[in-house]
């Protein structure tokens, strides 16, 4: 590492799903690795997965992270019938042991919006799992690349270009390879392609943040959002509150800050939180016809803790 510069170690691994079909996985920081070269083409016909899903997150060392990579995209017809590609399953999201899903690729497309639908689906059964975004590990820099016909075509566009979508993470106690391992398994981050969010929850004189755990039944909630010149004013900021019991998110307030403003701050008193369930922030600005968008992880709440 350098002084402002930190990589930690990873792999995007191709695994097999609950249906034996090759999906991909983010590792991080794990120090094993795991081969996965099911979907790779090198040798026709030979497209079963060398692990299972289940598989690499029971051998996963204690500080590893996993992360679903692209999980609600659906890989083309091509891929599916030759290298065996499926998605991710309702079924493969059960474990504990998953940290999360990235859910964004660089694009907000139907896959992304699928994504956090997926995603909500989730919190409201229940689980705690966190939403990261980039681009595509394996080979998506300056341009977006995919074979077609394996090694006969291949198709590129300027789709999912390195750092378009991004993930911030939560650091208040300093910056560190651990401390940022330590927020990306808490679920502090957010994932913007320009804005930034913050969300706040406090009740008897503490203060709960994103991956935080929130007791109360009510309680004060203060937004923060800013953007610049070159992702534009902001247009709109959405307050959600989900309900586990319900199975239902209700979008509890909505802004629209003055026209112009790059900066927006409020906050507002919230009753009637469920006994469990979560809240969260979801930011639009726009420039030039364009919208670039953000998206908080939750803030738990939990009254039977």
């Amino acid at each position: 590492r350098e002084k402002d510069f930190i990589i930690l170690p990873g792999e995007e691994l191709s695994v097999g799903n609950a249906k034996n079909q090759n999906v991909h996985f983010l590792l991080v920081n794990n120090p094993d690795f795991f081969t996965g070269s099911g979907d790779s083409a090198e040798k026709w016909f030979q497209t079963t997965p060398q692990f299972q899903i289940k598989e690499v997150l029971g051998k996963l060392r204690k500080d590893a992270l996993a992360f679903s990579a692209h999980p609600e995209i659906t890989p083309p017809f091509l891929q599916r019938l030759l290298v065996r590609r499926g998605k991710w399953l309702d079924s493969d999201y059960q474990s504990p042991r998953l940290n999360g899903m990235q859910i964004w690729n660089g694009e907000k497309d139907r896959f992304f919006e699928a994504g956090i639908k997926k995603w909500t689906d989730l919190l409201l059964q229940g689980k705690r799992i966190s939403i990261i975004a980039g681009n595509d590990a394996h080979g998506n820099f300056g341009r977006f690349r995919q074979i077609g016909v394996p090694f006969m075509s291949m198709r590129e566009n300027y789709s999912e270009i390195f750092a378009r979508a991004r993930t911030g993470v939560y650091l208040p106690n300093g910056f560190g390879a651990d401390k940022i391992s330590k927020a990306l398994r808490t679920g502090r981050m957010i994932v913007t392609d320009g804005p930034f969010a913050k969300v706040t929850l406090s009740g008897n004189a503490k203060n709960r943040h994103i991956g935080d755990c929130f007791p109360l039944a009510s309680g004060l909630v203060k937004f923060a959002v800013l953007s610049s010149e070159n992702f534009g004013a902001v247009k709109s900021v959405a307050f959600f509150v989900g309900d586990v019991a319900r199975r239902k998110e209700t979008r509890r307030y909505f802004f629209k800050p003055s026209s112009g403003s790059y900066q927006f701050e409020a906050e507002k008193f919230v009753a009637d939180l469920p006994v469990r369930g979560y809240i969260r922030l979801d930011v639009i600005s726009a420039q030039h016809g364009k919208t670039f968008r953000c998206l908080t992880n939750p803030i738990y709440i939990d009254q039977t803790t």
